[in-house]
């Protein structure tokens, strides 16, 4: 789902949340899809999760970041941004 008021200019679904409190877009993996795809790619960190709770358990949040320049450029996150990502960090590695 894409988890942004930007939605709106670009498609018929309108997201009615506080975009300030999720990622640029929210996966709920249902089928597994995704969470193969990452893994068949190289990603090791869902091989991690497949066996706790099956994959259909998996919410991914996906923040796109762009620049000018190249992929080395700096880009700027907000501190929302930064203490949300602590907090899935911090959950991450507390197995929660």
């Amino acid at each position: 789902m894409w988890t942004s008021h930007a939605s709106t200019k670009y498609t018929d679904l309108k997201f009615t949340g506080d975009d300030s409190l999720f990622a640029d877009f929210t996966i709920r993996d249902l089928s597994g899809r995704f969470t193969d795809w990452l893994i068949e790619r190289g990603c090791e960190q869902p091989t991690a999760w497949v066996g706790k709770n099956d994959k259909d358990s998996i919410t991914y949040s996906v923040e796109v970041k762009a620049t000018y320049g190249s992929r080395h450029e700096p880009f700027h996150m907000s501190q929302n941004q930064i203490e949300m990502v602590s907090c899935l960090l911090w959950a991450i590695s507390n197995n929660y």
